[in-house]
C-alpha cells in the first residue's frame, strides 16, 4: 500500500500553514519558560522574538545567546522560531521512495533539506525541519500515510493521502488544522 505514495511530489498550494506554525511556536514559549536557566533568559528569547517580528529584525535572532548570569550558551534563544518563519515562505518537494519495508521521505527547499528512513509501525527518533526532537510513529490506516510525531508531552499528526496526481498533507495539532496540496511531478 505504501507504493501509492512515492514519487516526487511538488507543493502547489498550502491552506493554514501559518497558523499551524504559530501554533507550533506558542509551544516553545512554554518550553523556554520550563527551562530558562534565568529570568534573564526570557527576556532575551522574548527580545528575539520581537526582532523577528520587525521586517529587518531576521539577522538579530540568528545570534548565539548568552545566559546574563553566568556567560554559557543559553538554550533558549528563537532560532527554533526563525527556522520557521523562514520555513513557511518555502516551497518544498516531497520525494518519497520506497527500498524493501524502508520507505525514505525527503523534503528538498531553497532553505533547508530533511530525510528521514522508516519502518511502518516502528517508533523512530527524528529531528524535524523546525528542529522539534521527536519521537514518531508511521502507519497506513485507511489508504493514508499516518505521521505521528510527539515531544514533550505534545503531539502533532501529518496525514498524507493521494488521489490521482494530487497528494494532501493535513497537519493538525491541536485545534489548527492546516492543508498542503502537491502536484506529482512527471
Amino acid at each position: 500500500m505504501a507504493e501509492a505514495f512515492v514519487g516526487t511530489w511538488n507543493l502547489k498550494e498550502s491552506k493554514n500553514f501559518d497558523e499551524y506554525m504559530k501554533a507550533l511556536g506558542e509551544y516553545e514559549r512554554e518550553q523556554v519558560l520550563e527551562r530558562a536557566c534565568c529570568r534573564w533568559c526570557v527576556l532575551a528569547h522574548d527580545t528575539a522574538l520581537r526582532a523577528l517580528k520587525r521586517p529587518s529584525g531576521g539577522e538579530k535572532a540568528n545570534a548565539r545567546l548568552f545566559c546574563a548570569e553566568n556567560w554559557t550558551p543559553c538554550g533558549t534563544a528563537g532560532v527554533g522560531f526563525a527556522t520557521r518563519q523562514v520555513g513557511s515562505m518555502t516551497k518544498p518537494t516531497t520525494i518519497i521512495s520506497l527500498e524493501g519495508d524502508v520507505i525514505t521521505l525527503k523534503t528538498v527547499s531553497t532553505f533547508k533539506n530533511t530525510e528521514i528512513k522508516f519502518k511502518l509501525g516502528e517508533e523512530f527518533d527524528e529531528t524535524t525541519a523546525d528542529d522539534r526532537k521527536v519521537k514518531s510513529l508511521v502507519t497506513i490506516d485507511g489508504g493514508k500515510l499516518v505521521h505521528v510525531q510527539k515531544w514533550d508531552g505534545k503531539e502533532t499528526t501529518l496525514v498524507r493521502e493521494v488521489s490521482d496526481n494530487s497528494l494532501t498533507l493535513t497537519l493538525t495539532l491541536g485545534e489548527v488544522i492546516c492543508t498542503r496540496s502537491y502536484l506529482k511531478a512527471e
